[in-house]
């Protein structure tokens, strides 16, 4: 399989040609569930044996065009650094811009891993990014497998002085107590119950009660998924600080968001009988 340098520039020149086709890609990234237990009671090379059938399966399902790679154990922190690098290429861009802070979701056994504090410290201090500028976010569900361990790695992560979020809040039939043990700065709802905002009583009182106990808290909620001004105008008058979603901006190449980042958002009305005020987008 190619190393993760071959896929960087395989990455690179399929970008190009899409621009200059008017075509799409696609970038499939597939984790080994639980590939450490193997390593752990088997040894390395019951491991590497698992890896070597698990790649000629992934090959015999694979295009001549198509590229095929092993990113190893640090798939992570390229992916941080990039991010990372990226933000600081748009502000160099255009200093008049207001503050950007991205985000980066952690899977569960990243969260989990050794070293994970260290990774994220030398990434921000290769790449230059202020901390508070980096919001690293986790699952509700991956934060109760351990909620004392959960406690120890938020608090060290920040430490570090970067954000923390919940993602897909509402997902994890977690306790609304735990918002008030865990050091994060945001709470997203899940798009799940944003969808029925308006027509589903249930769900519309799920997320009042998420965004009034995070503003009471100090943790600002995020609604996920909001795709029309019908939604946008309930969670505005819910107080919901934050949003994201389809009605601001589809996912899009690097070089359109930065010109996205420079145009004012404009939302038509609403029916709603309220004037929207800006709303901020999560990055």
């Amino acid at each position: 399989m190619s190393n993760r340098a071959l896929f960087a520039d395989r990455l690179v020149q399929a970008h190009v040609r899409a621009g200059r086709n008017k075509t799409r890609y696609a970038v499939l990234f597939i984790d080994l569930d639980r590939f450490k237990v193997v390593n752990d009671s088997l040894g390395h090379q019951a491991g590497d044996e698992v890896l070597v059938a698990v790649a000629e399966r992934l090959k015999s399902q694979t295009r001549p065009g198509d590229t095929l790679a092993r990113f190893g154990g640090d798939e992570f922190v390229m992916l941080l650094e990039e991010a990372c690098r990226q933000v600081q290429e748009w502000t160099a861009a255009d200093p008049d811009l207001q503050p950007l802070v991205v985000s980066v979701n952690l899977s569960p056994l990243q969260f989990r891993q050794e070293g994970l504090c260290d990774q994220v410290a030398g990434v921000l201090a290769a790449t230059g990014l202020e901390p508070g500028r980096l919001c690293l976010e986790v699952t509700e569900t991956a934060l109760m497998v351990d909620a004392a361990a959960t406690t120890v790695m938020l608090n060290r992560l920040k430490s570090l002085g970067t954000r923390l979020s919940i993602d897909d809040f509402g997902t994890g039939y977690s306790s609304l107590s735990y918002l008030k043990h865990f050091p994060v700065d945001y709470v997203k709802i899940d798009r799940s119950f944003v969808a029925d905002l308006g027509d589903d009583d249930i769900d519309t009182e799920i997320v009042r009660s998420v965004i009034r106990l995070a503003n009471a808290i100090g943790i600002r909620a995020v609604a996920e998924g909001v795709e029309d001004v019908r939604q946008l105008g309930i969670l505005n008058e819910l107080g919901c600080p934050l949003v994201q979603g389809y009605l601001l901006a589809r996912p899009q190449p690097a070089v359109e968001i930065a010109a996205l980042l420079r145009r004012p958002f404009a939302f038509p009305a609403t029916g709603h009988g309220a004037e929207i005020r800006p709303l901020s987008q999560s990055s």
